[in-house]
């Protein structure tokens, strides 16, 4: 959470303020889930759209100065406003995730699955025909793969392509005869 100095609240129109304060830890505790829904979106617009005045903002002064100038930093102000109201909807957005799911939290490593009861022979024969399965397809995919590059390489295509054409015009012509 970014600290507010006297500067920064004086970025803030009253209901901005009003909106960075209800997001602090001790006012963000007492908002209901719709309410935060609300103020979450109320945060991210007013995020974006100082974003996008930032970013207008920048473009407009590298206009004016020429690409090879270094620019002042006229729209810092409006960088760390677009900043503060994007962390404010984190906060929002973090409070609703955690009354939505309360019980959610990160543990060490996920629980096991439960041992079956097989034999040993019966697990380790399913894993062979697994293992040469899947050296199977790679197999086939890789030959596969080889005599297509050998037909692109040895120009086969055009040359199948000519005997299936002669091939139709003599059916044709056997067809005519008929």
């Amino acid at each position: 959470m970014a600290l507010m100095s006297e500067r920064d609240r004086a970025l803030f129109t009253a209901a901005e303020m009003a909106l960075i304060k209800s997001s602090l830890p001790k006012e963000i505790k007492a908002l209901t889930p719709s309410r935060l829904k609300v103020q979450m979106a109320r945060a991210r617009q007013a995020a974006e759209k100082y974003r996008d005045l930032a970013r207008r903002q920048q473009r407009r002064t590298k206009r004016v100065s020429g690409f090879g100038r270094p620019t002042p930093p006229s729209n810092a102000r409006t960088e760390r406003k677009a900043t503060l109201l994007g962390d404010a909807a984190g906060r929002f957005e973090h409070r609703l995730e955690q009354l939505e799911h309360p019980k959610k939290r990160k543990t060490g490593r996920p629980p096991k699955p439960p041992l079956r009861e097989t034999s040993g022979f019966a697990t380790q024969r399913d894993a062979l025909r697994r293992r040469k399965q899947r050296r199977r397809a790679a197999s086939e995919s890789a030959l596969a793969a080889r005599v297509t590059r050998q037909f692109q390489k040895s120009k086969m295509r055009a040359i199948q392509g000519h005997i299936r054409a002669s091939g139709k015009r003599r059916q044709g012509k056997r067809d005519t005869r008929r």
